[in-house]
């Protein structure tokens, strides 16, 4: 059976296990505290980016799309709505596949069953900083991680996962290029990714970085992914600031005034385009985009020649 193997978050030595601990190379110590690997790094975290910038007219070629394509269409009904849609990127594992799934930011382990269903070896990871933020987080984003860890750093040899789900995690890094080039690195060559970041939501749970569409092509495409598919969610910006905190009052006032005015907003665009004719109009493919609340993609390690 393929076994993941663990690995210093500090010096980058295979990690051996002891009594109610691992120790790497470097006699670091790192817990286990009820079935849970407490593998957070000791020293702060240091990382040269050797980086090349993108032609600027790679991100206005891209073929971007409103709504992501499925890879799969056998999608269990008794699931919910983020779940199906992760469900419809997953591979089907042949018989007697071990391959294991990482839950990137996986907070409470809401996608653990959804794993498992699958054939997949479930591994959560996420750190405990988001049950204490300055807005939002709680009690509800943790107890769901088999490894606690940071994701500038991750724990696992290189090549070990054949499948990753990363929703809504990236606008909380520091610096996501670190966590762009370690989520590649430990993905096995083919193996895919589904990703979604925040785009026009407010700040929220110490978050940091908010990306367009262009950012996450960005962000992938120099950690050195194949990017398949990017589309924004169907959630537009003005929904997801009443939903998340933008707008103060009960939530049944909220979400009248914000679906009244995304309707506007859309009305006020078809308005645009009779009276210009649809000469010098942004096309409706980037008007969603641009105004999504999310961002999500599709991303694939290629496998080297």
């Amino acid at each position: 059976m393929k076994k993941l193997k663990l690995i210093s978050p500090d010096d980058g030595t295979t990690l051996k296990k002891i009594e109610g601990a691992y120790v790497d190379g470097s006699k670091n110590l790192y817990p286990i505290e009820n079935g849970v690997n407490y593998l957070v790094p000791k020293k702060t975290i240091k990382a040269q980016l050797n980086l090349k910038l993108i032609n600027h007219q790679y991100f206005r070629e891209f073929k971007f799309k409103k709504t992501l394509q499925p890879l799969r269409k056998d999608i269990p009904q008794d699931y919910d709505m983020k779940s199906k849609n992760i469900l419809r990127f997953i591979p089907k594992l042949k018989d007697k596949t071990v391959a294991y799934a990482l839950d990137h930011g996986c907070g409470s382990g809401a996608l653990k069953n959804v794993f498992i269903s699958e054939g997949y070896e479930y591994i959560g990871v996420d750190n405990e900083i988001g049950v204490s933020t300055h807005v939002g987080g709680g009690k509800g984003f943790k107890n769901g991680a088999s490894h606690i860890c940071d994701l500038h750093s991750l724990p696992f040899a290189d090549n070990s996962f054949k499948f990753a789900v990363s929703y809504s995690v990236f606008e909380h890094l520091q610096n996501p290029l670190i966590a762009a080039k370690e989520l590649y690195r430990v993905m096995e060559e083919n193996g895919t990714c589904f990703i979604a970041i925040g785009n026009l939501v407010p700040f929220h749970m110490d978050s940091f970085f908010h990306m367009t569409h262009y950012g996450v092509l960005n962000l992938f495409k120099s950690a050195g992914f194949e990017i398949m598919q990017i589309a924004g969610a169907n959630w537009n910006g003005y929904e997801a600031i009443s939903s998340m905190g933008g707008l103060p009052g009960p939530k049944i006032f909220r979400k009248s005034i914000s679906k009244s005015i995304v309707k506007l907003h859309e009305s006020l665009w078809r308005i645009k385009r009779l009276l210009n004719g649809d000469i010098n109009t942004i096309d409706e493919i980037t008007r969603h985009n641009m105004m999504a609340g999310l961002i999500k993609a599709v991303i694939r390690k290629q496998k080297k020649l």
